[in-house]
């Protein structure tokens, strides 16, 4: 679904991709970083890595995980994002964050270094596997969000860094990782989501009801 130039909806049977983006040996400077990305996520939601509960509850454990990899992979999504053509991340456009993303993949570093502030979340339920380009939340403290399946990044957009209520989940160089594992999403990461849907009226229905049935076109 897409509100650029129009709000649209269509069928995807495969991932989206931007073939320009970079070339074999760039990507496999990104290779170290996603491939942690997918082993934390797949960890943090089976409980597939040691962890231990230093605040009282389940909702915000403390995994042995490598933070540095971690923020290097939120980064590395907003560094490609931005490079993009791809009308899905015109909204995505950060020279700093690239540049930061930049310097450190040419030397082999993490972007943690840079002291960027990065917090974690794992949502579980149904709308946790909702999917969206980056985009900026504004505010006294924007933010990149990012919403991966169940994995929601938020980076600090601004030398503010995160709303002070995050400061015990930001990623820290060396340290373990603690995050927020909840249920379901907050009604500000919806936004985007519930304008596409007022937009599209009850087309994305329509389409849902058509799979149902075994029909794919509406």
């Amino acid at each position: 679904m897409s509100t650029f130039r129009g709000a649209r909806a269509s069928y995807a049977d495969g991932g989206i991709f931007d073939d320009n983006l970079a070339c074999s040996a760039c990507e496999k400077r990104f290779g170290p970083a996603d491939e942690y990305g997918v082993k934390f996520r797949r960890a943090a939601l089976s409980w597939g890595m040691p962890f231990d509960i230093r605040h009282e509850t389940l909702a915000f454990p403390t995994f042995d995980a490598n933070a540095g990899l971690l923020h290097s992979f939120a980064m590395n999504v907003l560094f490609r994002a931005s490079l993009s053509d791809r009308p899905e991340h015109r909204r995505t456009d950060c020279k700093v964050i690239e540049a930061e993303a930049r310097y450190a993949l040419e030397r082999g570093i993490s972007t943690i270094h840079a002291g960027r502030q990065v917090a974690v979340i794992v949502t579980r339920g149904d709308l946790g596997g909702m999917v969206s380009a980056p985009h900026l939340k504004g505010g006294e403290h924007p933010l990149h969000l990012i919403q991966l399946p169940h994995l929601t990044f938020l980076v600090a957009a601004s030398d503010r860094g995160l709303d002070p209520n995050w400061s015990g989940l930001t990623l820290q160089l060396g340290e373990q990782v603690t995050f927020w594992r909840r249920r379901r999403p907050e009604s500000f990461e919806l936004g985007h989501a519930k304008e596409m849907f007022n937009l599209l009226g009850d087309r994305v229905d329509r389409m849902f009801r058509a799979v149902r049935n075994g029909r794919k076109k509406v």
